[in-house]
């Protein structure tokens, strides 16, 4: 039987604390509020949540899925935890909540890795490098990365 959310929030005592939101238009706001990022997927492609969290200078906790270990644990732009894994997850969220420093080592990490490669001049670069090849005969069918 599944739980509601915000029972399982009364009944662990974290009301005070833990607030769920629902659907929002102001995000931008949310994040430059928060201490860091969180996203449990069981599947995923690149989240444009995260890459939003990280643009924001927050530290990330991802499981993994799709890309999020080399977005976040090969650059050091977050903590990755195993899917289905709530332990770990709670284990890296406390780890960042304990550290300050670290929050905001990996907050910056995450901005710099955003604005380097994922920025909307930097993507579109990318797309038109690709097509040229495309157009040009140089990337043999199936080979398009």
């Amino acid at each position: 039987m599944r739980q509601e959310p915000a029972g399982v929030i009364a009944r662990a005592g974290l009301s005070p604390s833990v607030r769920l939101i629902g659907h929002r238009l102001d995000v931008e706001r949310w994040l430059r509020v928060a201490d860091l990022f969180v996203l449990t997927s069981h599947h995923e492609g690149l989240s444009n949540a995260t890459l939003e969290a990280m643009a924001s200078g927050l530290p990330v906790v991802c499981t993994r899925v799709s890309g999020s270990a080399e977005l976040l644990g090969e650059t050091g732009a977050g903590l990755i935890a195993e899917v289905g894994r709530m332990d770990q997850v709670a284990d890296a969220v406390a780890r960042l909540a304990c550290d300050p420093s670290l929050r905001e080592q990996m907050g910056e990490i995450g901005r710099q890795v955003v604005e380097k490669y994922y920025s909307i001049d930097h993507v579109t670069e990318a797309h038109l490098r690709l097509y040229r090849r495309l157009l040009s005969g140089s990337v043999p069918p199936g080979e398009a990365r």
